[in-house]
């Protein structure tokens, strides 16, 4: 299978994912009534879902999303980074073009952009010694 086919369908049987980490989370608590299995069980669900079914579910509605704008990160007179029209401030979810030296070639990674005088400024979270002006970046909507 392709990368498209199994993200489609990843993408089918999302509904079904968030319905069920919904069920975990706000429905499914361990209690005495229950015997240790039981318990068990309920609290191995419970980490399941905190610590990979979240984020799982948050990564395919993050990949769904379709690119808002596409460009090079210009240095504005405010300090902040923007495409074309579009601002970054701190928080700001963007995939970069970086540089791979292991693989030798471009590849987009997703990182934040964060705000720090100790990093001059705003950078990326990931890669904060990136110079960002004039990086080629998207930001999905």
């Amino acid at each position: 299978m392709t990368a498209e086919q199994i993200f489609a369908e990843l993408r089918g049987v999302l509904p079904k994912l968030e319905k069920l980490s919904s069920e975990i989370s706000e429905g499914l608590y361990a209690s005495n009534d229950m015997d240790e299995d039981q318990r068990f069980l309920v609290n191995q669900l419970r980490h399941l879902d905190y610590k990979h079914l979240q984020d799982l579910v948050s990564q395919l509605r993050y990949l769904d999303r379709s690119v808002r704008v596409e460009g090079i990160l210009t240095l504005q007179p405010n300090g902040r980074y923007s495409i074309d029209d579009w601002e970054l401030s701190s928080g700001n979810p963007v995939e970069l073009l970086v540089y791979d030296k292991n693989e030798e070639r471009h590849d987009w990674q997703a990182t934040r952009i964060e705000h720090s005088h100790t990093h001059g400024g705003y950078y990326a979270y990931h890669y904060p010694e990136l110079q960002l002006n004039g990086v080629r970046a998207r930001v999905r909507k």
